[in-house]
């Protein structure tokens, strides 16, 4: 929903606590009740002591009731392919239905980068909701019913 928010920054945000308190004070307007994100949390997944995927789940006031929208959801380049993708892409899914919401949604782009990422979410029931067109790509917001 940011698409203005640089992606290396808002990564890095989204592990480093301070910088992602810079960044959500941008995005997080308590003055606004439909606009911003409600809350956020970030899961990294661990492999021997070495991280090797984060996944985050964030809200959205505006759809607060009843979706859950993910975060960052990245699988380290040796381990995409094998069971370990399935695990985190599989532990938000349970993360949001744990908290009572009927949706799970993301939205990703048509990036060359960001290409196997869409069949991963066709694969897992994340249907197409619709298309921002943008200059360089499009950005393609998908919802999951849970």
């Amino acid at each position: 929903p940011y698409e203005d928010v640089h992606p290396s920054y808002s990564f890095e945000a989204s592990l480093d606590a301070n910088k992602a308190k810079e960044l959500m004070k941008e995005l997080i307007d308590d003055e606004d009740p439909v606009h911003g994100i409600n809350e956020f949390e970030y899961f990294t997944a661990l492999e021997n002591n070495t991280v090797i995927g984060i996944v985050g789940i964030y809200t959205l006031k505006k759809d607060l009731e009843d979706t859950a929208w993910v975060g960052w959801y990245c699988v380290d380049l040796r381990r995409r392919g094998n069971i370990k993708k399935s695990k985190i892409l599989n532990f938000v899914i349970d993360e949001a239905k744990s908290r009572d919401k009927k949706y799970l949604a993301l939205y990703t782009s048509t990036a060359e980068n960001e290409k196997t990422a869409q069949e991963v979410y066709e694969k897992n029931g994340f249907e197409i909701t619709s298309i921002s067109k943008q200059d360089k790509y499009d950005i393609i917001y998908r919802r999951k019913t849970l």
